[in-house]
């Protein structure tokens, strides 16, 4: 995910339209916020237990064997986002494209890259 930077103050990165992320070190803008797929939670309601937490719209779900590889659209952000689904997960996460869904990780799960 790229984010635009409009600020960084410690650990903590402002996004345009999405507001405020955590990442894994101080940064100075612009950066790139990079987050593995595998590290992404997907939920139909916001979770409060995570850093960063984010509601999208679900554009594209493509099935891949034991997993669903679903691109979400953020507000704001011009590239769609990855998030993986797993068969196995015990969260039961009902997506439909077209509809909202949160998407929520850990700063610590995150990497922030300097340009």
């Amino acid at each position: 995910m790229n984010a635009s930077c409009q600020t960084a103050k410690g650990n903590r990165i402002g996004a345009a339209q999405l507001g405020e992320l955590v990442g894994n070190i101080e940064a100075v803008c612009p950066v790139t916020y990079s987050i593995r797929l595998e590290w992404i939670r997907l939920s139909n309601s916001r979770l409060a237990d995570h850093e960063n937490c984010f509601e999208g719209t679900v554009e594209e779900i493509n099935y891949h064997g034991q997993s669903e590889n679903v691109l979400v659209r953020l507000p704001g952000q011009a590239s769609l986002v990855a998030a993986l689904k797993s068969a196995n997960s015990s969260a039961a996460v009902e997506l439909k494209t077209g509809e909202k869904i949160w998407m929520a990780w850990q700063g610590r799960d995150a990497r922030v890259l300097g340009h």
